[in-house]
């Protein structure tokens, strides 16, 4: 490989930064070095690493699953009083939060009033 640029790292979703590809010598073996950006959402993407000749053509393919794993959830503060009322704020890294009515939240045996859902753009 004479340059790193004829490496594609192309993600089922999100985005992929090729930063260096390196062949190691006397083997097959490439290590091709990426910047992954946010995807905006969880799971497993199926994806792809090809090398492209002149004018894009793929001369070498490999599939591969990139996991993109959610963040835990956020809570503030992190502790109330035992006589209950306390209200928190719980910080949830979902694509689609739903609504008010289907959203249900229980700590321990208790059932806790969902008061709001503030949904935040991803791509911000």
């Amino acid at each position: 490989i004479s340059s790193f640029s004829e490496v594609v790292l192309k993600l089922a979703w999100g985005t992929a930064t090729v930063t260096g590809a390196k062949q190691v010598p006397n083997t097959n073996l490439l290590i091709v070095t990426a910047t992954i950006g946010a995807s905006g959402q969880a799971g497993l993407a199926t994806s792809a690493a090809y090398r492209q000749a002149d004018g894009g053509t793929p001369l070498m393919h490999a599939s591969f699953d990139f996991l993109f794993v959610r963040p835990p959830p956020e809570i503030s503060p992190i502790d109330g009083t035992l006589a209950g009322g306390s209200v928190i704020s719980v910080k949830l890294y979902w694509n689609d939060p739903g609504t008010l009515q289907y959203l249900t939240a229980r700590f321990a045996s208790s059932i806790a009033t969902v008061l709001a859902i503030t949904a935040k753009d991803s791509s911000s």
